[in-house]
């Protein structure tokens, strides 16, 4: 499955991959991509995270992701 992806991406010409998902996966597709010569990069975020009990005494939790950098593999 992973050289079936790779030689997809390799396809579109690219110079740069964001690559996430599947771990078994990813980390195989990234090692392929990589011996030919692509940067592959993940997504960096911040978690916030804010909680909270109403007036009903129900619990909330809100998550928000904000986007910090990419990482290269």
């Amino acid at each position: 499955m992973a050289n079936e992806y790779k030689e997809k991406i390799l396809e579109l010409n690219d110079k740069v991959v964001l690559l996430q998902g599947e771990f078994t996966l990813s980390f195989r597709l990234v090692n392929l991509l990589k011996k030919e010569g692509l940067d592959v990069v993940a997504a960096c975020s911040k978690r916030n995270v804010k909680e909270w009990k109403d007036d009903e005494g129900k619990y909330h939790k809100e998550m928000l992701f904000e986007f910090v950098q990419f990482r290269r593999y």
